[in-house]
């Protein structure tokens, strides 16, 4: 199997084995460790072509499943224009979305982080109140290993959960979310798996906590209220956050520096001392949380070093 850095892959071929002839001006968007992905002009304008890894096929269907049913269900979301197989790998034609990243706004305009917040935690309260696509096994969450502790009990609600929904995968113009992207990881289980990685990414990500603590307190603050306004509270999350901190160390080992993971390490074996102590086990009669691990802000990470700190 070609990896994905073959720079041999050429995106106007791609997009004329899927039907899209006349397409020019093509170029590579960064990030995606799962597919390559590159903007294509045509003569009905910008579309993003999609490449996947071989044996990737349940991976792109799962993607265009998701997109079908948030897109059905009123989430704004890429619109899938073509699918197939280019070179024994899947490939999708998605419809371009306008807009700029979350941590893009938040460079720019500072100021709006909770009213940003806002907007993104109520977009993902909407995927929330969708069902998963019909025959999906309710799974989340099952990666990776949680070590000695057991998984945390899901709710059995079938939800459609993104499992990547962060402030690079969220497009906005102002205070508005555009598109929500990336649905590879996409899954059917109890939101609360989705809100805790949301909630590990945009706590403990050295990329992400690379802002002022104020753009980010005012940026999750937002996107709490955001959320339970639409949804109603978070409920007990210590398990959950306990499983995606494991999650977000696996996912991002690769790129991250010991030190880094260090510190993601450190900030997930404080939510398993919560987890210990009996957060979210009250039904098996365990005591009641501890003040500290139900707070707002929950138990803090590792600070970012002021060289990385702006706004």
């Amino acid at each position: 199997m070609r990896p994905l850095s073959d720079p041999s892959p050429d995106p106007i071929r791609v997009a004329a084995a899927l039907g899209l002839t006349g397409g020019r001006d093509a170029r590579r968007l960064e990030g995606g460790s799962d597919t390559m992905t590159w903007r294509v002009e045509s003569s009905s304008g910008p579309v993003a072509v999609r490449l996947f890894r071989e044996r990737q096929q349940g991976a792109a269907d799962r993607e265009v499943g998701a997109l079908q049913t948030a897109r059905a269900g009123g989430v704004p979301v890429p619109d899938v224009l073509a699918r197939g197989v280019w070179d024994r790998r899947p490939a999708t034609i998605l419809g371009w979305c306008a807009g700029q990243t979350v941590v893009a706004r938040l460079i720019d305009a500072p100021d709006r982080a909770e009213g940003v917040g806002h907007a993104f935690g109520r977009t993902q309260a909407e995927i929330h109140r969708l069902a998963a696509p019909r025959g999906w096994r309710d799974e989340a969450p099952v990666w990776p290993p949680g070590g000695d502790l057991p998984p945390p009990a899901a709710d059995g609600s079938g939800a459609l959960l993104h499992l990547d929904f962060h402030p690079l995968n969220v497009l906005v113009e102002g205070d508005e979310v555009r598109a929500v992207l990336d649905w590879v990881n996409a899954a059917s289980g109890d939101p609360r798996a989705d809100i805790a990685r949301t909630y590990s990414i945009v706590r403990a990500d050295p990329a992400v906590r690379a802002f002022a603590p104020r753009v980010v307190h005012a940026f999750r603050r937002g996107w709490r209220s955001g959320y339970e306004a639409r949804n109603g509270p978070f409920g007990d999350l210590a398990g959950f956050v306990s499983w995606a901190g494991r999650a977000m160390a696996c996912d991002l080992r690769p790129r991250l520096s010991s030190d880094e993971l260090r510190g993601i390490r450190r900030w997930t074996a404080g939510w398993d001392r919560c987890v210990r102590r009996g957060v979210g086990l009250e039904a098996a009669g365990k005591p009641a949380p501890s003040a500290r691990c139900r707070s707002r802000e929950w138990p803090p990470g590792p600070s970012p070093p002021p060289s990385l700190r702006r706004g």
